[in-house]
C-alpha cells in the first residue's frame, strides 16, 4: 500500500509553507516519511528556502530513522547575487518515493555573482563572473566538526557578445579526500614477507589535490541552426584507482532545420582519464547520438533515433605499490575478482511513427533495437541483444 498527501499555503509575494507525508506499506515493512518546506521571499530580491524532514522504516525486522534538513539564502539582484546553502542527508533517513539520490552526506555552498550590462550594440551585451566555495562532508562528521572531506574553489566567467554568441570560461581548484567506503571490496596484490604473493586491503593517499579548466561557446539561436560546445580538461581525481589523472571531457551539440519540416538534432560526449604516472588511459566513454524528426504532413510525425555508447577500460592496478593488480573482493563467498580490462559498445536504435487525423484519434507504431559489437567504434559486425515493436491505436468518439 501507498499512500501520499501534500498540503501548501501561499502566504503572498511568492512565500509559501507546506506539509508532505508519504508511506509504503509491505506486510510488516514500512517506510514513512514526514517533512516541512518553506519559502520566504523578502525585500524584492531576497529568497530563503528551508526543508526538514524525517524517515522511518522497518525492513527485515530492523528499524532505522533520520533526517533530512536544509537551509537556503539567495540574493537575486540585477548586478550583485549570492547563494548561501547548506544541505544535509543523515545515512540512516531512507524514502521510497524518490526523494533523494545519495545519503549520508551534506554539503555547503557559499557563492556570489557580479553581472556586468553593456550599451545596446556593445561588442560584449553582457557579462557574468561567479566565485564559489563549495565544501562537501559526511553527514556525521559535519555535525562533529570535523574538516571537509571534499573542498572546491570554483571561478567561472561568462559573457553574452553582439548578436547572441556565447562564451564562458572556469578555472576549478579542489582538494578530494579519501573514501574508504567506497573502495571498501578493493584489494591489492604484493609479494608476500615470506616469499609467494599476500592480498591486501586496497588504501589509497590521503587527498588528491586537483585543478580543471573550462572553455565554452555557443552559436546564436537562430532560426535554423545552432551549436554549443564545452571542454573541461586537466588534473582531476581516477576514481577507477584512486590516483591522479589527466581528464578530459567534451560535449557537443548541434541542431539543425533546414525547413520547418525536418529538424536534426546531435550530440557527441566524450570523457577520458589518462594515468599521470605513464599517460596510459584508465577510461573512456564516447556517446554520439543523432535524432531525426519530419512532418510529413499535419497528420503523419516519423522519428529517427541512433545513439552509440562506447565504453572501455584498461586493467586496473595501484601505482603507488608498484603497479600491484587491483582484486574486487565478494564478501558473500570471500571470492576475488581481477579487475581486468573491459570494452562495451552498445548501439540503440529507436523508429516512430505517429499518425493524428484529429484530437484525440491517433495511431503509434514503433520499433527499438539494442546492439553490441566487439569494438568500440568501428562500424563492423553488430550482435543483436534484443529488439522489440509496439503498436498502439487510440480512437476518439464523438457524441451527436
Amino acid at each position: 500500500m501507498f499512500a501520499i498527501a501534500r498540503v501548501q499555503r501561499d502566504l503572498g509575494s511568492d512565500s509559501r509553507i507546506g506539509l508532505l507525508y508519504t508511506g509504503r506499506e509491505d506486510g510488516s515493512d514500512y517506510n514513512r516519511v514526514a517533512g516541512a518546506d518553506a519559502r520566504i521571499v523578502f525585500g524584492g530580491k531576497y529568497t530563503v528556502t528551508a526543508q526538514a524532514a524525517g524517515s522511518e522504516t522497518e525492513r527485515a525486522g530492523k528499524t532505522f530513522a533520520g533526517p533530512l534538513w536544509n537551509l537556503a539564502l539567495d540574493r537575486n539582484g540585477r548586478t550583485f547575487g549570492l547563494n548561501y546553502s547548506i544541505r544535509a542527508i543523515d545515512p540512516q533517513f531512507q524514502t521510497q518515493s524518490g526523494f533523494i539520490s545519495r545519503g549520508n552526506i551534506a554539503n555547503v555552498n557559499l557563492s556570489h555573482r557580479v553581472s556586468l550590462f553593456g550599451k545596446p550594440g556593445a561588442l560584449v551585451e553582457n557579462f557574468t563572473g561567479v566565485v564559489g566555495l563549495f565544501g562537501e562532508w559526511q553527514y556525521r562528521r559535519l555535525l562533529g566538526g570535523d574538516d571537509a572531506q571534499n573542498r572546491k574553489l570554483h571561478f567561472d566567467i561568462a559573457a553574452t557578445l553582439r548578436g547572441g554568441w556565447q562564451l564562458g570560461a572556469g578555472l576549478y581548484t579542489e582538494v578530494f579526500g579519501y573514501d574508504r567506503a567506497l573502495f571498501a571490496d578493493y584489494r591489492i596484490v604484493v609479494p608476500g614477507a615470506v616469499g609467494g604473493l599476500d592480498t591486501l586491503q586496497f588504501a589509497g593517499r590521503k587527498r588528491i589535490p586537483n585543478h580543471d579548466y573550462l572553455l565554452s561557446l555557443a552559436t546564436p539561436q537562430g532560426a535554423h541552426f545552432s551549436a554549443n560546445a564545452s571542454f573541461l580538461f586537466g588534473q582531476d581525481e581516477n576514481f577507477y584507482e584512486w590516483e591522479q589523472a589527466a581528464i578530459y571531457i567534451f560535449n557537443a551539440s548541434v541542431s539543425w532545420r533546414p525547413t520547418t519540416q525536418l529538424r536534426v538534432d546531435g550530440t557527441y560526449a566524450l570523457q577520458r582519464y589518462d594515468r599521470r604516472t605513464d599517460g596510459s588511459t584508465v577510461a573512456e566513454r564516447q556517446i554520439p547520438y543523432v535524432k531525426v524528426e519530419y512532418q510529413l504532413s499535419r497528420a503523419v510525425f516519423v522519428r529517427l533515433v541512433t545513439e552509440y555508447d562506447a565504453q572501455s577500460q584498461s586493467t586496473l592496478r595501484d601505482d603507488r605499490n608498484g603497479g600491484a593488480p587491483i582484486l574486487f573482493y565478494n564478501p558473500a563467498d570471500g571470492t576475488y575478482t581481477p579487475a581486468v580490462a573491459t570494452d562495451v559498445n552498445r548501439v540503440r536504435l529507436q523508429g516512430l511513427f505517429s499518425y493524428q487525423p484529429m484530437p484525440g484519434t491517433v495511431f503509434f507504431a514503433g520499433y527499438g533495437a539494442l546492439l553490441d559489437e566487439p569494438d568500440g567504434l568501428r562500424v563492423g559486425q553488430y550482435n543483436r541483444v534484443n529488439d522489440g515493436f509496439f503498436v498502439k491505436l487510440s480512437w476518439l468518439f464523438r457524441a451527436q
